[in-house]
């Protein structure tokens, strides 16, 4: 990120003892808490304080405060608004669920979940960046003189190029060097998904031959990854690897338009590319349930008209029970995505036990949008 976020947030609640666990929690992370019930004394304080972080309870009395988000967007730009609520009923599932508003917590408020809340919001800042880093590098291949938007890797991203280095140094067999076979198109991939405090993306795998990865070499491409991260000093949480078939590309000139680094070497006389392309919420993206056998996703990272490697329900909150939408390899149709949108249903359920699959549906498809952006801008180009 470009600044510094500042560790201060204050919360507007119904009350302030059901947030003493989640206050001493914040404090001995080094965050600063003030806890407030009444909606002007809290007002008072956002302006005079201008903390990073507004907390605000859906359930307060006041109606009002459930759109403080856009009455503080032009008097406090770089402020966070967050809503959660204090109890777990039906009531207040509906109103964060329908609240117009990416940043909310689901019952119950605890300092772990504030944690998520604050997580999710500095990674959408970090994307912003990488944004503006990919606009800037389309710019300077149209037009060379154009000069860029000032932005430099810091030095998690060194760290990560580095380590990326070092497992092809570890995992490929160069026996002489002598490259028999050159990476042209490819449509087969290997995934890591990593993420760390300061990076987060997928690092792709490709190799000459267009052929499936085998999961034991993707398998050990992450474990030594993951390992000479943390060696360094890197707090990554170890992720998902899977085998990951694509749109075909030539992967190394879209990879040069839009991954973050590329490193290449030789593996049993084939030429092996490695790429890190930057994406936010590459694994902390869905809520638990109160049925601990389901967990929440966003509608918008379904993908219209493409099939679900996975089995997408619908929460009936007035009975409580899941409804079956679209089974496991059906489409899930634009129309549909559309007509759910309209009734501002922001949020589908699936299985604690699909949440694999969906992670590789959503890694999928987030980088062949990628490729098909590349594919338009190629095909535009005179």
């Amino acid at each position: 990120m470009k600044k510094e976020i500042a560790k201060t947030m204050v919360f507007l609640t119904t009350e302030a003892s059901a947030l003493t666990a989640s206050e001493a929690f914040l404090s001995n992370r080094g965050w600063g808490v003030q806890i407030v019930t009444d909606e002007k004394q809290a007002l008072r304080m956002v302006v005079e304080n201008k903390p990073s972080f507004f907390m605000v309870s859906v359930e307060h009395s006041n109606l009002k405060v459930r759109s403080l988000h856009k009455l503080l967007k032009q008097t406090c730009p770089e402020m966070c608004v967050v809503y959660f609520a204090e109890h777990n009923t039906m009531e207040t599932y509906r109103l964060l669920t329908q609240s117009e508003h990416p940043y909310r917590i689901q019952p119950p408020i605890t300092g772990p979940a504030v944690e998520r809340a604050v997580n999710r919001y500095m990674k959408d800042l970090r994307q912003k960046d990488i944004q503006e880093e990919l606009f800037n590098r389309s710019l300077q291949k149209s037009f060379p003189g154009h000069q860029s938007l000032s932005w430099a890797s810091n030095s998690g991203d060194s760290m990560l190029s580095a380590g990326v280095v070092r497992v092809l140094e570890d995992v490929a067999v160069r026996g002489n060097g002598d490259v028999h076979s050159k990476l042209e198109k490819t449509t087969q991939t290997a995934c890591v998904s990593i993420e760390s405090d300061r990076f987060s993306g997928y690092l792709l795998v490709a190799m000459a031959g267009d052929h499936p990865f085998d999961r034991a070499f993707v398998t050990l491409i992450r474990e030594r990854l993951v390992q000479f991260l943390r060696e360094n000093g890197e707090t990554v949480r170890e992720e998902e690897s899977f085998p990951m078939a694509v749109r075909q590309v030539n992967f190394e000139d879209w990879a040069q338009d839009y991954a973050e680094f590329l490193k290449k070497s030789v593996h049993e006389g084939q030429e092996i590319v490695m790429a890190f392309f930057p994406m936010t919420e590459v694994n902390s993206l869905v809520g638990a349930t109160a049925q601990g056998d389901m967990c929440r996703v966003r509608i918008e990272d379904l993908f219209a008209d493409r099939p679900v490697e996975f089995n997408l329900f619908v929460y009936m909150p007035v009975n409580q029970k899941h409804i079956l939408y679209t089974p496991k390899g059906s489409v899930f149709f634009g129309h549909q995505k559309a007509r759910l949108g309209q009734g501002d249903l922001l949020e589908m359920h699936v299985k604690q036990e699909e949440l694999p699959a969906f992670r590789r549906y959503r890694a999928q498809h987030r980088i062949d949008a990628l490729i098909r952006e590349f594919e338009s801008r190629i095909a535009a180009t005179p």
